[in-house]
């Protein structure tokens, strides 16, 4: 019988041989049909396949070749963006403040800017969106917490124009920065045809932000946790991310058809994962937990990433 790959997840009797016949990408007729390999799977007692081709089904499980069978050529590729397609620096905290008077330590402002932006992640949840406080004051509310720990007597009247002047910042690109090869990626996989998208968890800004720093146009969508509700790594934003491509597109992209990006291994790479999504993750200068996913889905940089997809996605 032809399996399709979302058939081999099936458990076959150890004597059953799995032969993989062919690809059909360029042979298929409709093509809303996804690109899947077939296999053909039979038992022991067939003799009309060559058997140097086949493995067992024990084999089957325990190689990379069934990994390789996974990796289906992808119709759609979404990025995660800070830390992954951009990067943003401190270094205005220190300007702005500086200007109204402030003392601000750059290495005191970077440890306690992480740890008030997980604990106000923790107690108001996606910016804010569901408690009522609202992105802004969010955002305020973070700028308030890390300033006053170096200057205790600073007025709120202070705090709120530092506050103001900061989230005006990190709306433009004056605040953002394209790591070196996030065009020549963007470019190339736009050019193989592939649909591309963006699931982050970000405010409502994000949109303006990356036509201020113009890549914007490479995205069919781009899908915030703030705007829907809910964050990665949640099932539903990504199951909001095929519909939308289902609504802009015209298209039905299945979950092992598209691709996550991201610098997150929860966020991104096991949020996609769970999803039944393939998921890469991109590790630039970051120190990140690497013992649970395997190399060959780390990359160093955009240019590794791009060398790997100029890989993956060659004409067969």
């Amino acid at each position: 019988m032809f399996l399709t790959i979302l058939d081999i997840g099936r458990s076959f009797p150890e004597k059953t041989f799995i032969f993989i016949y062919k690809y059909f990408d360029s042979q298929r007729i409709d093509y809303d049909l996804p690109s899947l390999p077939l296999l053909y799977v039979f038992g022991p007692d067939v003799d009309s396949v060559d058997r140097s081709s086949c493995v067992t089904f024990s084999q089957w499980q325990s190689s990379k070749l069934k990994n390789m069978i996974y990796r289906v050529r992808p119709r759609l590729i979404t990025f995660d963006v800070t830390g992954t397609l951009l990067m943003t620096k401190l270094d205005q905290y220190v300007e702005i403040g500086s200007e109204h008077g402030l003392l601000v330590e750059p290495r005191h402002l970077v440890r306690s800017f992480k740890a008030n932006f997980a604990q106000l992640s923790q107690e108001h949840p996606i910016y804010g969106k569901h408690t009522g406080l609202g992105w802004k004051d969010w955002w305020k509310l973070i700028v308030h917490n890390v300033l006053k720990e170096q200057n205790t007597s600073v007025s709120k009247e202070t705090l709120d124009k530092v506050a103001d002047n900061l989230i005006s910042c990190y709306s433009t690109s004056k605040c953002w920065f394209k790591y070196p090869g996030t065009i020549d990626l963007l470019d190339f996989l736009q050019k193989q045809g592939i649909i591309l998208g963006v699931i982050s968890n970000f405010d409502e800004r994000l949109e303006s932000i990356l036509k201020d720093v113009q890549i914007h146009q490479y995205f069919s969508f781009v899908l915030t946790s703030y705007d829907f509700g809910t964050e990665k790594p949640s099932l539903p934003i990504f199951e909001e991310a095929l519909r939308l491509v289902k609504s802009f597109e015209k298209k039905t992209i299945l979950p092992e058809e598209a691709v996550h990006i991201g610098d997150s291994v929860d966020n991104d790479y096991f949020g996609a994962k769970n999803a039944g999504w393939n998921a890469l993750l991109m590790k630039h200068d970051n120190e990140i937990d690497e013992s649970k996913i395997p190399g060959e889905d780390v990359f160093k940089n955009l240019k590794e990433l791009e060398r790997h997809f100029n890989q993956v996605l060659k004409p067969t």
